[in-house]
């Protein structure tokens, strides 16, 4: 197990503007960066969109249909995924949100605000 957290550590990303990886494939194509924040000195989501396009390209993001511990449902997630020789090891990364949670967000402006709120 600790083996596999150091292959995890490695493969991060850290959190420092200047040592993210460009948006760009093995084949050199470039991903238009959408990003939407207010907070536009925080790196965070450029991180974040970063380490999942790279990701995408290796190969190691996978969608799963998991059940919630504790309840009777059954919920979509993104997640990593590392095939092994003992087999594939897979950790969540985030929850596609159903039509219903959707209408709980309001997209922010970029000047503080978020799209919305008078309503």
């Amino acid at each position: 197990m600790e083996k596999d957290n150091e292959e995890i550590k490695s493969n991060v990303v850290p959190l420092f503007p200047d040592a993210l990886p460009d948006t760009q494939d093995p084949e050199g194509h470039y991903m238009d960066e959408f990003t939407f924040s207010n907070d536009k000195q925080n790196p965070m989501l450029t991180q974040l969109f970063r380490m999942f396009y790279a990701s995408v390209f290796k190969n190691k993001i996978g969608l799963m249909h998991a059940k919630v511990r504790g309840k009777d449902e059954v919920h979509t997630i993104m997640v990593g995924v590392e095939i092994t020789p003992d087999g594939i090891i897979t950790w969540p990364l985030a929850k596609i949100l159903t039509e219903q949670e959707q209408d709980m967000y309001m997209a922010p402006d970029g000047e503080g605000n978020y799209v919305g709120v008078d309503e």
